[in-house]
């Protein structure tokens, strides 16, 4: 009996060690432009598949402290109609427009999961965050071909404050995978570029290898901040496929090193009075 009572604990203080003891969901803001099947650069005119270089490699300013991705004058023709990517993230957004503009903006929140350094996103195929009647009228959908998702959209994110740290967390890393275009801009230089209509296509960037490039064009520095920014499009149906897994962390986000489970405590706890029982016995 003993000797079973004995087993039980030492497997609860290995499952209790086991688990992930910093695990936590959070909240990252986002901010979503939602657009019409009517605008040339959001239609179901082909898959190019990707497509680099349809953006500049330094974002530009469009408003005192904005910085935004610009088109390429010298990208492949024909991928963006409009040959204006500012527009499908900055400006005006106008219903009666359809055909020009995005018809709405929302800020949100996108949920991911932490478990201890790692941040972990993932939508399957079906990322379409603004198929919620709660933030958009159901009235106001583009469902394209009669499926029930509100196509035609495009999600950015902005942090300034981020930590290039190596020796804190050793290859810190970056991981996008999905469609349609992503560009992320580390210190306002290109650095992951997926761009055009595509199925699902991935790519990872590490802070070490971004810093060791000669010339040091990313600005990294260990222990400064760095700026990220992202800039995703949905542009074509059926799916719409996002994730992301990242070690990256805002400066001052690093908590101390979790105190032993509840239930290890527990577990150590009657070890310790079965011992303490045998000891006296």
């Amino acid at each position: 009996m003993k000797n079973n009572i004995l087993k039980i604990l030492i497997t609860l203080i290995v499952v209790s060690i086991s688990l992930p003891t910093n695990a936590e969901e959070i909240e990252i803001p986002i901010t979503y432009r939602d657009f019409r099947m009517t605008h040339p650069d959001f239609n179901s005119n082909g898959v190019s598949g990707v497509v680099t270089g349809l953006v500049e490699d330094m974002l530009v300013e469009v408003a005192p402290g904005v910085w935004m991705p610009n088109y390429a004058p010298d990208s492949v023709q024909g991928q963006i109609e409009t040959q204006d990517v500012t527009s499908w993230f900055y400006g005006d957004c106008n219903a009666d427009t359809p055909e020009a503009t995005c018809i709405g903006e929302y800020d949100s929140f996108i949920t991911a999961n932490r478990v201890d350094d790692i941040i972990s996103i993932d939508t399957g195929n079906t990322f379409f965050p603004l198929s919620d009647p709660d933030l958009v009228p159901e009235s106001q959908w583009d469902p394209a071909n009669g499926r029930n998702y509100n196509y035609f959209f495009t999600a950015q994110m902005h942090f300034d404050d981020l930590l290039y740290d190596p020796d804190l967390i050793p290859d810190e890393f970056f991981t996008f995978s999905g469609d349609d275009d992503v560009w992320v801009y580390i210190n306002g230089k290109l650095a992951i570029d997926l761009g055009g209509i595509h199925a699902k296509a991935s790519q990872t960037i590490k802070l070490s290898e971004l810093a060791a490039i000669d010339g040091n064009p990313f600005q990294l520095e260990a222990g400064e901040v760095f700026s990220f920014d992202f800039f995703f499009a949905e542009r074509h149906h059926v799916e719409s496929n996002f994730a992301i897994q990242t070690s990256f962390a805002r400066a001052g986000s690093f908590r101390p090193v979790p105190e032993p489970s509840t239930l290890l405590i527990f577990a150590m706890g009657l070890l310790a009075l079965v011992g303490k029982r045998r000891l006296f016995k």
